[in-house]
């Protein structure tokens, strides 16, 4: 009897009491927006959407840890790979790009003190046309998803490391597959 007391005590606090208060991270979770994660997210999609449409590297350079963090490092170069391999495929096809739009949605980010894990997703809308033939504006998108830690140094935040689903990287480095494959005469 004593038993079936204690037990029916024990479930009635588990009710009362919510379950996220037994979670490790609330406590010491801060909202993102309160951090400046969401308009430092916005920048680095921003200008790794100018990366692709000039090749210009200083756009993105200040976003990452070049001196101490080998990921960080990774990372860089893995979006300096994408804008050249996105050119090499427009020229193959004889397309110049002549704009290039970015949204992103952070599905979940967590911030613990000088450290982000985010995970969000981006849409992004290249527009091209045709060099020599087929008038008119085109567009094409693509879609990823993105798992970010960030480092917050001197109250700035960096990519400290990346994960995406890139379909634009199956194929990075094959230049003779992609002309059998995706060349349009």
């Amino acid at each position: 009897m004593l038993r079936i007391r204690k037990l029916q005590l024990l479930c009635m606090i588990l009710i009362i009491i919510p379950a996220y208060s037994f979670s490790l991270f609330h406590a010491q979770a801060e909202p993102a927006k309160q951090d400046n994660v969401t308009p430092f997210l916005q920048e680095l999609f921003d200008d790794r959407t100018r990366l692709l449409m000039d090749q210009d590297k200083t756009h993105i350079e200040d976003h990452y840890l070049f001196k101490d963090k080998r990921s960080s490092q990774y990372a860089y170069l893995h979006e300096l790979n994408r804008a050249e391999y996105i050119h090499e495929w427009a020229k193959l096809r004889k397309i110049k790009f002549v704009n290039a739009k970015s949204s992103i949605r952070i599905a979940r980010a967590i911030v613990l003190g000088d450290t982000a894990k985010v995970s969000l997703v981006q849409s992004l809308k290249l527009s091209y046309e045709y060099i020599d033939s087929y008038p008119g504006r085109h567009d094409f998108g693509i879609g990823t998803r993105h798992g970010i830690t960030l480092r917050k140094r001197d109250n700035r935040w960096y990519v400290e490391r990346e994960w995406y689903s890139d379909p634009l990287e199956e194929n990075s480095k094959k230049d003779s597959k992609i002309r059998l494959i995706f060349y349009s005469p």
